[in-house]
């Protein structure tokens, strides 16, 4: 199968970027509404950007459904036969290993630390490791296909949730992507997010008795994610013959319409809120998420880039990253004392983040997908998804 590295070093820098942050999420200024307010200057030049790339976590993850999309894809591309069984123990094993390790570091740290005063910090931190610990919150931390307050040990993890979820029915995206016609293929994207966003208003403004059916299918506001990344690897060779025929001009102009385009909602007239409807925000962001993949595997120069040795490292250890930086976080502002300026707390969150992630990685994650390769290299049926490519 045909690999693309310098897509791992992308998910490396969309990591960074959400500790990046959730780091200066530690400050109020960060939660608070400062547009057009001159003595913010600073602060609004990072918010009301296309600097706001580095800060823009929420777009990072969208960014990684995306970029879920185009890797899974790929395999359902090639003749090797598909086993729907192989497919999902292999991403088991690969999302829920390395989730267990954080998870467990989480509630042991939690359990040991007294908890401090987090008034000196933002509203946000203070909502953090709240909840009681109680085992129907273990049970459902342990599935991580519910609804559940991940605020309790980890928040990013709400992302898995839709990750695990939208992999358990990613083959039949794969499906429509292979078979269907691409303007159809093309449109349901849109329609998908918008059934989505259409789910998550009825799971706000039902009866408790079906509040619980449309929260399980909040997770269709992402699947469109998916299928726009998928959409993108099965026409990727035609996107990059298109991509090679155009100047540098032209490229450069796109690249930045599509780094725009990802930081919407912070760039594009943020005062506006009649342009900024969540679904709005997230699919601009989508557009730009997919401008950003073109560009990555069009460019010899971008290639050159993101494998650049400490960018490829990055992105080899952005998984472990993700999942350990805010329990890193959380342990230092309750271990150090408030005396302690905290940028310097920030500069040891960070590195001590990056070493947990290094270390996830190497005993961690590495062993997890080499056994899901041994444990699973000879399994598949004839007649799968590279079959249904052919007949179709």
């Amino acid at each position: 199968m045909e690999r693309l590295d310098q897509l791992d070093s992308m998910r490396g820098l969309a990591a960074a970027t959400v500790l990046i942050g959730h780091c200066l999420g530690v400050y109020s200024v960060f939660w608070v509404d400062t547009y057009g307010q001159a003595q913010y200057g600073l602060v609004n030049l990072l918010k009301f950007t296309p600097l706001s790339i580095v800060i823009a976590g929420h777009e990072a993850v969208v960014f990684f459904f995306v970029l879920s999309g185009f890797v899974l894809m790929l395999p359902f591309l090639s003749a090797k036969p598909f086993s729907y069984g192989t497919f999902v123990a292999r991403r088991f094993l690969r999302i829920y290993l390395p989730y267990y390790g954080a998870i467990l570091l989480a509630l042991l740290i939690r359990s040991l630390l007294a908890q401090p005063d987090t008034n000196v910090y933002s509203e946000w931190i203070g909502l953090q490791w709240q909840s009681s610990l109680t085992w129907e919150l273990l049970v459902q931390h342990l599935f991580l296909i519910g609804d559940f307050d991940s605020n309790s040990l980890n928040p990013v993890i709400w992302s898995l949730v839709h990750e695990m979820r939208i992999s358990l029915v990613f083959p039949l995206l794969a499906l429509i992507a292979l078979r269907w016609n691409w303007k159809a293929a093309v449109a349901l994207v849109p329609a998908l997010s918008l059934l989505g966003y259409v789910f998550v208003y009825l799971s706000f403004h039902s009866p408790p008795r079906i509040e619980s059916v449309f929260q399980a299918l909040d997770s269709m506001q992402y699947v469109s994610f998916f299928l726009a990344g998928a959409l993108l690897a099965k026409y990727r060779t035609n996107a990059v013959r298109w991509w090679k025929r155009k100047s540098l001009l032209f490229k450069a102009a796109l690249v930045g319409l599509g780094w725009v385009a990802y930081t919407y909602a912070y760039t594009v007239l943020p005062g506006q809120s009649a342009i900024h409807k969540s679904f709005m925000n997230e699919f601009a962001t989508m557009l730009g998420a997919l401008i950003a993949i073109l560009a990555a595997i069009g460019s010899a120069r971008s290639r050159k880039l993101l494998l650049w040795q400490p960018i490829r490292r990055l992105g080899q250890m952005s998984y472990s990253l993700y999942l350990y930086h805010f329990i890193i976080l959380m342990a230092l502002l309750w271990i150090v004392p408030h005396s302690i300026p905290l940028p310097l707390v920030l500069a040891a969150i960070v590195v001590l983040s990056l070493a947990a992630a290094y270390a996830s990685y190497r005993w961690v994650e590495l062993p997890s997908i080499r056994w899901g390769k041994s444990l699973f290299a000879k399994t598949g049926k004839p007649g799968g998804m590279a079959s249904l490519e052919k007949t179709g």
